[in-house]
């Protein structure tokens, strides 16, 4: 069972890699499914609330397995960081309502949260401890 659980990382994993390399079109989706959401029913594009509702669905999915995982997973700790991640990043994305701004801070977010899961799945499929290591190398 853990092992389909870490799988579907993987999926998160490619998600993270898309929202690193399109970052403004990612959030140029989210604004205009909001300003799409705002207008009167007969007048909204069908597609754009299809994206808008599959982008939701999978960032609820998103979160849903960090919860599960910062629960259940012996690695607790990352998924943990990963989900602080997420909380920063919705906040600083409330401070300016700037599109480079936001493609910027979705940027790094995704290069962050990249890197973490990497380690996340790497390490329950081989098993290697990178913590001891660094106090090692710090202590020496």
């Amino acid at each position: 069972m853990t092992h389909i659980f870490y799988l579907l990382g993987i999926s998160f994993l490619l998600y993270e890699l898309i929202c690193m390399k399109n970052p403004l079109k990612i959030n140029l989706l989210v604004l205009n499914s909001i300003e799409d959401i705002k207008k009167p029913e007969q007048d909204r594009d069908d597609d754009l609330k299809l994206k808008g509702a599959i982008l939701v669905i999978i960032n609820s999915l998103y979160f849903i397995w960090i919860i599960i995982g910062a629960l259940a997973s012996s690695q607790s700790l990352l998924f943990i960081m990963v989900f602080i991640i997420m909380g920063v990043v919705s906040m600083l994305k409330k401070i300016s309502s700037d599109v480079m701004y936001r493609a910027m801070i979705k940027t790094i977010d995704s290069f962050v949260s990249f890197v973490i899961l990497c380690y996340l799945i790497a390490n329950h499929f081989q098993h290697f401890d990178i913590i001891p290591s660094l106090t090692q190398l710090i202590n020496n």
